[in-house]
């Protein structure tokens, strides 16, 4: 329940910035800290995570450039992986894929590196802009030697929170966030209308139906 909430929470956070029209540009676990439980002071209240990380976090129509931290590349969308944050490569769906790799280590509550095996990092390797394509199968041969983790997400978290991380990882597409890949920057706001009621709908909204319907399951 407590990882559920915590998704939730994270996907919610992501909502209401884009929803003011700005981006975040470094969405990963290291930018989700905790404090101590309110009640239980040896505890860390882990429901109500504070997101962070915020240097690199513009208005979406904002043109910039600044240095990013190459071992945290594998948060970012695989065609921008090296790249300082500009116009042209910061969108709202990239967060949104981003979100998607911190739920899947949400559900695994192991850091993404070691979910995918990779050995190489934090120092930046080839293997970084292929988790995608792993985690998606479209690609042989993956460093993991056991069960797709994507897939591990049934057995840990139930098929609802496995489909709306996929859509994440997706992003693109009818089985993602039902947008099409637009490279036309004029007509991105429109689309970005519509990211937003799919977001909302497959990702928010369902995460917050899982948290209600096993609050009220007996134990």
């Amino acid at each position: 329940t407590q990882r559920i909430h915590l998704g939730w929470k994270l996907a919610s956070s992501l909502l209401y910035l884009h929803a003011a029209n700005w981006l975040h540009n470094g969405f990963n676990s290291e930018n989700i800290i905790f404090e101590f439980h309110p009640i239980h002071k040896e505890e860390l209240d882990v429901e109500n995570p504070i997101v962070s990380g915020f240097e690199h976090s513009r208005p979406r129509t904002d043109n910039w450039i600044e240095p990013q931290y190459p071992h945290w590349d594998i948060y970012r969308w695989p065609g921008i992986q090296g790249e300082a944050p500009d116009t042209e490569n910061c969108r709202k769906i990239f967060d949104i894929y981003s979100l998607g790799l911190v739920l899947l280590e949400v559900a695994h509550w192991r850091p993404l590196h070691k979910i995918m095996c990779l050995k190489k990092w934090p120092v930046p390797s080839r293997q970084d802009s292929r988790i995608r394509t792993w985690l998606l199968k479209e690609e042989r041969f993956p460093p993991f030697k056991d069960a797709d983790p994507l897939d591990e997400l049934r057995a840990i978290a139930g098929d609802e929170y496995y489909r709306a991380v996929r859509r994440c990882i997706i992003a693109y597409g009818e089985e993602g966030m039902r947008v099409g890949e637009e490279h036309d920057q004029s007509k991105v706001s429109g689309m970005e209308n519509e990211l937003q009621k799919a977001f909302t709908q497959l990702v928010v909204e369902e995460l917050k139906a899982i948290l209600y319907r096993v609050k009220r399951e007996p134990n």
